[in-house]
C-alpha cells in the first residue's frame, strides 16, 4: 500500500467535496466525433461514407444508454487544428457537458493511418495523441471505434475522501451498469479541480494526483479509489473551489522516461531516481541516476502506473505517482530541499492565485479600453452601465483574491514555513487591482455627473472628455491624455470650470511628462513603441536587458510616469507567458520544451524587473 513516508492526508471521517458540483450520475454523455479524411485516391467517397456510418453505429451500440453520439465532418476549431495539428488541443480550456473526439484518417505506405485525440469538456482534459496503422480496408471503422473506446475517459465526481481513499460517482453511472470493459480494479483517474471564475466553471489539473480504482459498484454507478499524491492534502478545500472531477486514463505498459528540472526548467544531474510498482514500503524495482541532461529511464516496464522517489545525497526530496499513457517524456520539477514538499500544495495554490491576479489585471485593462471607446462614441449611459458591472465584478474578484491571500498566509504559518512562501508578487498585483478599483469608482462618479447634465449636451461632452483624459492617465497613455486636455482648452472656452480643470491637469502632466534629455526620450520611445508591443518569450528574452537599461534611465531622471507603462506592459507580458505555458506540452515534443525553457528564463527576468519598477513607484518622491 501507499503508506510509510508517503505524503497522503489522513482523515478521521469522510470529507464531502462536491456540494457545489452538479450531480452527473443521471446525466448522459454528449459525444461528438469530428471525422476527417486526408486527400488520397484510395479514400473514395464510398469508403468515407461507409466508415462514417459504421463508426456511428459501433459507438452508439457501445455507449447504449450512457449517451448520444454524433459523427460530423466539421468543427469550429477545425481550421486551427488543420493548421497546427491535433496536439494543439492542450491549449483549450472550455468547460461544459461534452466530449469531442477528432479522427483524421489517411493512407501511407499501403496502410490506413488513424490519428485521434479527445477533449473532455467536464474536465478540460486533452487526451494523448494516438496513431494506429491497419492494412485491412474493411476493419478501419472497427479499429477507429476501439481506439475511441480505449481512450473514452469515463468522468467521475469525487464525492468524499478519508484515510487515503476516495469515493467517486461516475457520470451516467445510474443509467446503465458498467462492466469490466469500461472500468476495473487498478484503472487510473487523473484529477482536476473545478472552480468558479467570473460566473463560469474552470478546470485545472491537480499535479501528481491520481486515483487508482480499488472496487467498482456497478449497481450504484460508483467506485472506490486509492488516493496517490505527491503533495499533502491535494483534495483539500480552497477558496472558490467547487469540488473535484476525475477522468479515466487510457494507460499502457511501458518503460519510464523522465527528466528532472528545477523551477527554471534547468536539468538536475546526479540525482537518484527509484522506481516502485505500487508501494514505497517495498524494495524499489529499479534505481538509476540522472545524467547531465537531467534524464533518467527505467529498463523495466510498468503496467500504467509507476511510483517515483527522488533523492539527493541520501535525502528524499520528492515522492510522486506517474501514469503511463504514451511513450512520452515526463518532465518533473524538483526543489533541492525537503521542506519544499511540505510547501508543495501551497506553492501550487500560490501560482494559481498569482495567475488569476494577472488574468484580473488583463480584464481590467480591457475594461479601460472599452470605456474609452464608449465615451468616444458619446454612449455615456452604456459606459456607466459597463463601468458599474465591471466594478461589481472587480469587487468580487478582489474579495476572493484577498481571502486566498489570507488563507495562504495562515496555512504557511500553521506549517511554520511563512518565510519560505513568498507572496509579495501576488500582493503587489492585488494592490494594483485595488488602485484600479479606486480609479473606476472616480470614473463612475464623474460620469453620473455627465449624464445629469445632458440637458446641456456640449457641457456634458466636455466633462466626458475630461473624464476620458483622466482614464488615459490612469492607463499610462499620457500623450493621448495631453492631446485631450489641449483639445478641451481650445474648444471649451465658454465653460470656465471645465477649462480651469483641463488647464490645471495639463500643466501638471506636461511638466511631469517633459523629457529631460535625448537619452530619456529614447528610453521612453523604447518602452512605448517597442517593449509593450512584444508578444513571445523569445522577443522578451531578446529585449529584457535593454528594458532594464531603459528603466534605469527613467529612474536616474526621476521619471515616475514612463515606468507605469513599463509596469503595465510587464503585467500583460507575464499573463500572456502564463497562458502560453499552460498550452504547451513540453513532455511531448522538443519544440514545446524549448519554448517552455524560454518562457521560464523570460519570466524570471521579467519578475525581477517588475519588482524593481514596483518598488520605485512605491517609494516616496
Amino acid at each position: 500500500m501507499w503508506r510509510t513516508g508517503c505524503l497522503v492526508a489522513l482523515f478521521v471521517s469522510p470529507i464531502p467535496l462536491c456540494a457545489d458540483l452538479a450531480p452527473q450520475g443521471k446525466i448522459p454523455y454528449n459525444v461528438q466525433v469530428v471525422l476527417r479524411f486526408e486527400s488520397h485516391p484510395v479514400l473514395t467517397k464510398l469508403f468515407r461514407d461507409r466508415v462514417r456510418r459504421e463508426l456511428a453505429e459501433h459507438l452508439r451500440l457501445a455507449l447504449g444508454k450512457w449517451g448520444q453520439v454524433d459523427v460530423v465532418d466539421n468543427h469550429e476549431h477545425w481550421p486551427e487544428i488543420r493548421q497546427q495539428g491535433l496536439p494543439n488541443l492542450g491549449s483549450w480550456k472550455t468547460v461544459g457537458n461534452f466530449k469531442t473526439y477528432f479522427l483524421l484518417i489517411g493512407y501511407e505506405r499501403d496502410l490506413y493511418v488513424i490519428r485521434s485525440r479527445q477533449y473532455d469538456g467536464l474536465t478540460a482534459f486533452a487526451g494523448p495523441l494516438r496513431r494506429v496503422e491497419i492494412a485491412d480496408r474493411l476493419l478501419v471503422s472497427r479499429r477507429a471505434t476501439l481506439t475511441i473506446q480505449r481512450d473514452f475517459g469515463l468522468v467521475g465526481t469525487v464525492m468524499s475522501h478519508a484515510d487515503g481513499m476516495a469515493d467517486v460517482e461516475l457520470k451516467a453511472g445510474q443509467l446503465n451498469r458498467f462492466d469490466s470493459r469500461w472500468l476495473q480494479k487498478n484503472d487510473l483517474f487523473a484529477v482536476v479541480q473545478i472552480r468558479k471564475s467570473e460566473e463560469k466553471e474552470t478546470a485545472e489539473p491537480v499535479p501528481y494526483c491520481l486515483l487508482q480504482v480499488e472496487q467498482v459498484f456497478p449497481e450504484k454507478g460508483t467506485c472506490r479509489c486509492r488516493v496517490l499524491q505527491r503533495y499533502r492534502d491535494s483534495l483539500g478545500e480552497a477558496p472558490g473551489l467547487l469540488g473535484f472531477r476525475c477522468i479515466k486514463l487510457g494507460t499502457i505498459r511501458n518503460a519510464v522516461r523522465l527528466r528532472l528540472v528545477d523551477d527554471r526548467l534547468r536539468p538536475l544531474a546526479g540525482f537518484q531516481v527509484l522506481f516502485f510498482r505500487s508501494s514505497f514500503d517495498v524494495e524499489p524495482v529499479e534505481e538509476t541516476t540522472t545524467g547531465a541532461n537531467g534524464m533518467a529511464s527505467s529498463t523495466k516496464r510498468f503496467d500504467g502506473l509507476v511510483l517515483v522517489q527522488v533523492k539527493n545525497g541520501g535525502v528524499v526530496l520528492a515522492r510522486f505517482p506517474l501514469a503511463l499513457v504514451d511513450g512520452g517524456l515526463h518532465i518533473c520539477r524538483i526543489r533541492d530541499h525537503p521542506e519544499a514538499e511540505q510547501l508543495g500544495r501551497l506553492e501550487l495554490q500560490k501560482k494559481q492565485w498569482i495567475a488569476h491576479l494577472y488574468e484580473n489585471v488583463l480584464v481590467v485593462n480591457g475594461l479601460y479600453k472599452e470605456l474609452s471607446q464608449l465615451v468616444d462614441g458619446q454612449k455615456h449611459k452604456e459606459a456607466l452601465a459597463r463601468a458599474e458591472s465591471g466594478l461589481a465584478e472587480l469587487n468580487r474578484q478582489i474579495a476572493g483574491r484577498t481571502k486566498e491571500h489570507e488563507r495562504l498566509q495562515a496555512a504557511a504559518k500553521q506549517l511554520g514555513l511563512s518565510a519560505r512562501l513568498d507572496l509579495s508578487e501576488g500582493f503587489d498585483r492585488l494592490r494594483e487591482l485595488q488602485k484600479r478599483r479606486t480609479e473606476i469608482e472616480g470614473f463612475i462618479a464623474n460620469l453620473r455627473d455627465v449624464i445629469k447634465r445632458e440637458n446641456d449636451p456640449k457641457r456634458a461632452e466636455w466633462i466626458a472628455l475630461l473624464e476620458k483624459a483622466r482614464l488615459l492617465e490612469a492607463d499610462a497613455e499620457y500623450d493621448e491624455a495631453l492631446k485631450l486636455y489641449e483639445r478641451i482648452q481650445r474648444e471649451a472656452r465658454e465653460h470656465a470650470g471645465i477649462l480651469a480643470q483641463a488647464k490645471k491637469r495639463w500643466a501638471a502632466l506636461a511638466n511631469a511628462w517633459n523629457a529631460r534629455n535625448e537619452e530619456h526620450r529614447s528610453a521612453r520611445r523604447f518602452i512605448y513603441e517597442t517593449w509593450r508591443t512584444l508578444k513571445t518569450a523569445a522577443e522578451l528574452n531578446q529585449y529584457l536587458d535593454q528594458a532594464k537599461q531603459m528603466f534605469e534611465i527613467c529612474r536616474r531622471n526621476d521619471d515616475r510616469l514612463t515606468p507605469r507603462m513599463l509596469l503595465r506592459a510587464n503585467l500583460r507580458h507575464a499573463a500572456r507567458l502564463q497562458q502560453r505555458l499552460q498550452s504547451l506540452r513540453p513532455q511531448d515534443n522538443q519544440e514545446d520544451r524549448q519554448e517552455a525553457e524560454q518562457i521560464a528564463a523570460a519570466a524570471e527576468k521579467l519578475g525581477k524587473l517588475t519588482l524593481a519598477v514596483t518598488e520605485f513607484l512605491k517609494a516616496p518622491k
